[in-house]
């Protein structure tokens, strides 16, 4: 990565940020005013995209190396501003919406390549995305952006890797534009296995899963969704808990698609339509002993569990 930035970076002072940074963009430095800085580069903008033409470096001041320092009234550790070193500036400044792009393109080339952020820590590229997310300055939003564009990637190791993130930036998307993505183009997620292993064998799960509990009553197009899918996916138990919860009539209506042992949906129905939807699935199959894992019933009063349990079984 060090390569290609540095055959876009004229500005000499830049050039000697990346060339002595390590594999995180952190780099020591002394000014002409003999303060020593600790600073972190994220995003490296050439001159022809900057606002009056002069190279910049998207940095954090992490810390100051020396207790007296003569310049902290402008270079406090996670403040902007700006240095001279004779007449080549270097920007220190808070990121802004224009950058998107750049984030978008090191986002991409992480989830290809995995050669922007790396740690012997991460399993995969898209690891070293969510660190990013979590710890860079750079706007979550712009962030989300990018995740959204990488959802749509041709490549699908790219796309495997944004999926595998979007929980980090779901609320900042919101459960509309996510499901504006989903249903625009079904062939990129629907029983489109992962090239890399994340939490779910199917990358429509997967993005589902990430937001299903941010969706809200008030977020139609994403009810639509969860009604159509909840009624043709094997894996629909996951929507079924979310529809139970925002439109639990909805989903007693539908009471033989909801699988037999799925105790989960009944919780966030009311007492009332927990009875109707049990009756509605009669007779049950034999209740399958729990081998491991959380008794779901514990979800619900002893008196209620039992009055249930006596309703799916009466012959128990």
């Amino acid at each position: 990565m060090k390569e290609e930035i540095l055959n876009i970076i004229q500005n000499p002072i830049l050039r000697a940020l990346v060339q002595h940074a390590d594999n995180n963009g952190v780099v020591d430095v002394e000014w002409e005013d003999g303060e020593m800085l600790r600073i972190r580069y994220d995003i490296l903008i050439p001159a022809d995209e900057s606002d009056d033409g002069q190279e910049e470096a998207v940095v954090d001041v992490l810390e100051s190396l020396e207790k007296g320092c003569r310049s902290a009234t402008q270079l406090k550790p996670g403040h902007p501003g700006v240095i001279r070193t004779g007449d080549l500036p270097v920007r220190v400044r808070r990121p802004s919406t224009q950058t998107s792009s750049h984030i978008t393109s090191l986002v991409r080339s992480q989830l290809r390549d995995g050669n922007v952020w790396y740690s012997r820590d991460f399993t995969d590229h898209h690891d070293g995305v969510r660190q990013a997310i979590r710890e860079s300055r750079v706007s979550r939003g712009d962030f989300a952006s990018a995740i959204l564009d990488c959802m749509v990637s041709p490549e699908l190791r790219v796309r495997t890797g944004a999926v595998a993130v979007l929980d980090e930036v779901a609320g900042e998307l919101g459960p509309e534009r996510i499901t504006a993505v989903l249903r625009f183009a079904p062939g990129l997620f629907v029983g489109v296995q992962p090239v890399v292993p994340i939490a779910f064998p199917d990358l429509e799960l997967a993005a589902v899963a990430s937001y299903q509990r941010l969706v809200t009553t008030g977020d139609r197009q994403s009810l639509d969704y969860f009604r159509e899918i909840a009624l043709q996916r094997s894996w629909n138990a996951w929507v079924f808990t979310a529809l139970a919860r925002l439109d639990g009539e909805w989903v007693v209506t539908h009471a033989h698609h909801v699988p037999y042992d799925h105790i989960a949906v009944l919780f966030h129905l009311t007492p009332e339509q927990r009875r109707r939807l049990i009756s509605a699935k009669q007779p049950y199959p034999p209740e399958k002993p729990l081998v491991f894992g959380v008794d779901p019933w514990q979800q619900f009063s002893s008196a209620e569990a039992w009055a249930l349990r006596s309703l799916m079984y009466p012959h128990k």
